[in-house]
């Protein structure tokens, strides 16, 4: 995360997230989260991969709202202030 900056505004972000080819507007299914994370050395249950999952999604849509919000350059310095901690 520490090379980490956002160089796109809020609506630019919104509309790629609307038009991801691979998740569109649904969440990722259990099978491709197994696929994306498992590397073989922490076996997830499903019930652990879907509340990742879903934390993940949450995370993603708190950043968006931001950037949205605030701008790109607000997200950068809250990104810059987690690297400092």
């Amino acid at each position: 995360m520490s090379n980490l900056t956002l160089k796109e505004n809020g609506s630019n972000l919104k509309n790629r997230k609307e038009n991801l080819p691979i998740l569109g507007n649904s969440k990722l299914s259990l099978a491709e989260c197994r696929k994306i994370i498992n590397d073989g050395a922490v076996n997830y249950t499903d019930e652990e991969l879907l509340k990742l999952r879903d934390w993940l999604d949450n995370l993603a849509e708190i950043a968006i709202a931001i950037i949205e919000n605030t701008g790109v350059n607000e997200m950068n310095e809250i990104l810059q202030n987690l690297k400092r901690k």
